[in-house]
């Protein structure tokens, strides 16, 4: 499927059954940004979009830091990341990407989803200690290898 209409069903999907609050026109760039009131963010960005060598997702940090309030201790974000693209572009830089093992940061990176719509490919990267999986992930990250079965 095209990069449109995986958007468009990502966040049918997403909106109705996770996230409350469509933030999108803030960040624009082809990203799709929803929000869980108070704790959950979900942003899905173009790969393309990301600095070289970006694997602590730094930038994607910073788009939601700009388009919400975000404060450690008080309103701190867990973030459910998607990369969407190529994944010619993300395969074999897919190992490199770090997501958080704690809670000590403003934007607290939980899941990291790289999709290539086009293909279905699509690999995920979350935040566990062991087989212990944390988290408000498991459900979203279904529904994604889900939609990516419709190509």
């Amino acid at each position: 499927m095209n990069y449109d209409r995986f958007l468009s069903k990502l966040k049918s999907t997403m909106l109705s059954h996770h996230y409350r609050n469509d933030l999108s026109e803030k960040v624009g760039n082809g990203c799709l940004l929803l929000s869980k009131p108070v704790d959950y963010v979900f942003l899905a960005m173009p790969y393309s979009t990301i600095p070289k060598n970006d694997y602590r997702s730094s930038y994607a940090r910073k788009v939601v830091r700009n388009a919400m309030l975000c404060l450690p201790l008080i309103l701190e974000k867990g973030l459910f990341l998607v990369y969407y693209g190529s994944s010619d572009l993300w395969k074999n830089e897919v190992p490199k990407f770090k997501v958080d093992k704690t809670g000590w940061h403003i934007i607290i990176l939980q899941s990291i989803h790289f999709v290539d719509p086009e293909t279905g490919d699509n690999i995920n990267k979350r935040t566990s200690w062991g087989p212990i999986k944390f988290g408000f992930c498991g459900k979203v990250i279904e529904e994604i290898e889900s939609l990516c079965k419709i190509t």
